[in-house]
């Protein structure tokens, strides 16, 4: 049971992920790969370009799990084992969205506040 749950993640992972992690160049020159470690320069935008993706990405999956969940609450018709299932199905929706949302927010807090830290640093430096 555990298997075949965690075989269908990786294999989720590796179909719909990978394309976004594949930053090749067009054209016959082969010699040149570009590091996605330099995305932006630095490493605040490095994650932040791998946030955005997964919540690009995440967003119509979260829709479709709220959906999901509610054809669960309306054909459980009452039924113990169908609403726990749909309560369940919601419950894990709402966690999942928490966590993408609260990366972003984390993401956003850390940038600001390197921003900050970096801002004064810099401006004593040209002195």
């Amino acid at each position: 049971m555990f298997k075949e749950k965690f075989l269908k993640i990786v294999t989720f992972l590796a179909l719909f992920l990978s394309p976004i992690m594949a930053f090749a160049e067009e054209g016959p020159t082969f010699h040149k790969l570009n590091s996605p470690v330099t995305l932006g320069g630095n490493l605040i935008d490095f994650l932040q370009t791998i946030v955005e993706s997964i919540t690009y990405l995440a967003v119509p999956i979260i829709v479709l799990a709220f959906v999901y969940s509610g054809f669960y609450f309306v054909f459980a018709s009452g039924k113990e084992k169908g609403l726990e299932k749909a309560k369940n199905i919601f419950l894990m929706t709402v966690i999942g969205t928490v966590i993408i949302l609260g990366a972003n927010l984390m993401l956003g807090l850390i940038q600001d506040t390197a921003d900050e830290i970096i801002e004064p640093i810099a401006f004593n430096q040209n002195k």
